[in-house]
């Protein structure tokens, strides 16, 4: 019997298998679903599971005569004639975390101190300057040429174990060497790293060659467990555009080139995971829009009868014939954490009450949207996406899904937690409309030769924030803010300042800014808009939807109220080219200003009696939205 190679994942099944059967044998009756224990006494089942773990020992610890494990033993025979006295640094060093874990279960300390014993004799052979080198002479000890370092294949899990092991643990020794280690990485004091992803001399920091590998993408997620959220976000958009070029991660990309030198994607989950840890630390809708993207292109892509299979190239979409193990125990199950980022797997309800659901003359009312299924398709039009199934019941073409659920609700205009349905307060709509037009300085210009080819006025539909002054709200007590009321505000651009991150140098007189998403959050954008004079912001998305933005509840609460009485909105990439071109337009042939104004909408009625009815007549057009994309026969009640 061969063992099989330690790394990458084989080990870790056996592993598994191990942790599993101590809980099992650790219980006086078998699980669901487990081996059946009829004829198992507990002494058999604890036989059965110290010979397992002896093996797994043996395998791994007798022929680490100089502290690294081989690649390959057989267990009867020993080392195999010919293996290899190569390994790398991932492979030597890696198991600490689950060796760890199966020692703490276990009581058993030799997995543990085995690990160690890899771990730290790895680390001791760093250089000079701190970095290990990515293969070992498992004989001498010795770094093997090319003698690079990096956060890619070959070294990527060294790091990233550790680090999780110290979280788990709390093992102040591993704890002090990543933060020698990690940390260092994390700030860029290698110089390679301020240049990202570079493969490095492990000895003098100098650039060996500029390729990233899709197992580096694990680095932005190790960024957020070390504190480095701001640096983790900027990592994650390297990646995040690779996706976008190719709907999948290539394995390899070159830098400076630009170009893919292997091409294949077999679902790998790095991308994912670290996807899943920047939105729970950021809470930014924006991963959930990636998260979007990741789940259409691997369903597009991959998803076959059987399964799920492997890209052979990105370019042509050519398939393996295999499906990795960690697609699903790794990919899909982090891709499952960002859509649950509490934690909380809720079940499905098969057969909802009418509590939850009912039917109703036009379609149906949902009270309470926990546990049930729905299916959700695209329209033909485009124009967004119609519910076809709620639970056991289907949708059909004209039939309306109203939404009751208050705890979809957006914050109401005055800030406070969401509101009950049968209070006076207003509502945050998602989208408001927005009216853009020239206003000429000479009011015969319209009928001058060339200007009928222009675009002088237009309707697009803008996202509205969660924080901040509602945009949509006429009634309040000191009467609307500024931003789009009474006969419009004026746009400006600022070139110097294109992403509204800086201060500004300029003073603005209620103008509302047009600048590009990016470089900063949604809310320092409005922040220093605030400051300059302006009366809110209007940020154009870089894809063709909307996002509703939202900040932290510590930064929302630093700020106070000094931004209810500015607004900021988000339009889509097409929208955002259009007004764009307006400005153009207005500045190179001198036409006037280009104003916005936001269109009139009607207040809620309170008076009916009767609560479908009263939604009806107040708002026909709101919608349920979900992250940024209308679904069309879904209508709002509270």
């Amino acid at each position: 019997m061969n063992w099989p190679r330690f790394w990458p994942r084989t080990l870790l099944l056996l592993i598994i298998v191990i942790l599993e059967s101590h809980i099992w044998s650790s219980s006086p009756h078998s699980k669901s679903g487990a081996v059946r224990a009829a004829n198992w006494s507990t002494r058999r089942k604890l036989d059965a599971r110290d010979k397992t773990r002896n093996l797994l020992y043996h395998g791994y610890d007798n022929y680490m005569k100089y502290a690294f494990p081989l690649d390959e033993v057989n267990l009867r025979h020993g080392v195999p004639k010919g293996e290899t006295v190569e390994t790398c640094t991932a492979g030597g060093g890696t198991l600490i975390l689950e060796f760890g874990m199966l020692s703490r279960l276990t009581g058993d300390d030799r997995f543990e101190k085995a690990a160690y014993k890899a771990f730290f004799a790895l680390w001791n052979k760093r250089s000079d300057i701190g970095l290990v080198g990515n293969t070992v002479n498992i004989l001498t000890g010795a770094w093997l040429h090319p003698e690079i370092s990096s956060i890619g294949a070959g070294i990527d899990s060294f790091y990233e174990y550790a680090l999780k092991w110290y979280i788990l643990s709390g093992e102040t020794r591993i704890f002090l060497l990543i933060i020698d280690g990690v940390t260092k990485l994390c700030a860029g004091e290698v110089e390679f790293l301020d240049v990202f992803q570079e493969a490095a001399n492990i000895f003098t920091g100098d650039a060996a060659y500029l390729t990233i590998d899709s197992l580096s993408a694990f680095w932005p997620g190790l960024q957020v467990l070390a504190g480095d959220v701001e640096n983790a976000i900027k990592s994650h958009m390297i990646y995040w555009n690779l996706w976008k070029r190719f709907s999948g991660l290539p394995e390899i990309w070159d830098m400076h080139f630009k170009v893919g030198t292997a091409l294949q994607f077999p679902l790998r989950p790095e991308f994912v995971e670290s996807t899943w840890y920047l939105y729970r630390a950021t809470r930014d809708p924006f991963y959930l829009d990636v998260g979007e993207r990741i789940l259409y292109d691997i369903i597009t892509r991959a998803k076959v009868e059987c399964g799920l299979t492997g890209i052979n190239d990105l370019r042509t979409n050519s398939r393996d014939d295999r499906m990795e193990s960690f697609v699903i125990s790794e990919t899909l199950k982090s891709y499952d954490f960002i859509l649950s980022p509490n934690g909380a797997a809720v079940p499905e309800d098969i057969h909802p009450s009418t509590v939850k659901l009912m039917t109703v003359a036009d379609g149906f009312i949902i009270h309470n949207v926990t546990g049930i299924r729905a299916h959700i398709v695209s329209r033909m039009d485009g124009k967004g996406y119609d519910v076809t199934k709620l639970g056991p019941f289907g949708v059909k073409t004209g039939q309306i899904v109203y939404i009751n659920d208050s705890r979809l609700l957006l914050a109401t205009v005055d800030g406070e937690t969401p509101i009950k349905s049968n209070t006076q307060k207003r509502l945050r709509v998602p989208e408001i409309e927005l009216r853009v037009y020239m206003d000429y300085l000479d009011p015969l210009f319209h009928i001058q030769a060339g200007v009928h080819d222009m675009t002088t006025e237009a309707s697009v539909l803008a996202s509205t924030a969660m924080f901040g002054g509602d945009p949509a709200a006429s009634n309040l007590p000191a009467g609307p803010i500024r931003f789009g009321h009474g006969e419009g505000v004026r746009l400006a651009r600022d070139s110097a300042n294109p992403y509204g991150c800086l201060p500004y140098v300029r003073q603005f007189d209620g103008e509302a800014i047009v600048l590009s998403r990016g470089e900063c959050t949604f809310l320092e954008k409005l922040t220093e808009a605030a400051l300059a004079g302006a009366s809110g912001v209007i940020a154009i998305n870089d894809e063709n939807h909307g996002v509703n933005p939202s900040g932290d509840p510590e930064e929302l609460d630093a700020v106070g109220t000094s931004l209810d009485d500015v607004a900021i909105v988000v339009v889509n990439s097409q929208d955002g080219r259009l007004i764009t071109s307006m400005l153009d337009s207005a500045e190179i042939r001198g036409l006037g200003q280009v104003m916005m104004a936001i269109a009139q909408i009607g207040e809620p009625g309170m008076e009916n009696t009767n609560e479908l009815e009263r939604t009806k007549a107040r708002d026909g057009n709101r919608v349920l939205y979900l992250n940024g994309h209308p679904l069309v026969n879904t209508r709002l009640m509270v």
